[in-house]
């Protein structure tokens, strides 16, 4: 069982209400219920770890090989940062049904041409 998920052309950065594509594949080894693209944020670092799925693609019934391509449009935020305490990250999962089976690709959501990098001080 092997599953693949690519953003077109690489891209790891997006502007915000802009839109991210790509292509989710798989091979099962058995049926299931549905195969399933997501959008989430979440956080990394100290203290409580923030998730949220903000959208997401659901396949019922795929094939037991099979492609399909999705579309996302991004909100205008949270958006990506990396700090001294904490961090929030993007990106695109795909998931089979119970989660046996998964992958994640990760990306920048960001007005600039990099995550907002709040470690660095000015004295």
């Amino acid at each position: 069982m092997s599953v693949s998920l690519a953003i077109d052309n690489g891209e790891i950065l997006f502007r915000p209400k802009s839109k991210v594509t790509g292509v989710a594949e798989w091979q099962l080894d058995h049926e299931v219920r549905a195969v399933e693209v997501r959008l989430i944020w979440f956080t990394q670092g100290k203290g409580t770890q923030d998730f949220e799925i903000v959208d997401r693609r659901r396949f019922e019934a795929p094939a037991l090989m099979g492609s399909e391509k999705f579309e996302f449009p991004l909100p205008e935020g949270p958006q990506s940062f990396s700090g001294a305490l904490i961090s929030l990250t993007w990106a695109l999962e795909l998931v089979t049904e119970k989660g046996k089976e998964s992958q994640r690709v990760e990306f920048f959501l960001s007005p600039f041409d990099s995550e907002i990098d709040l470690r660095s001080t000015t004295s």
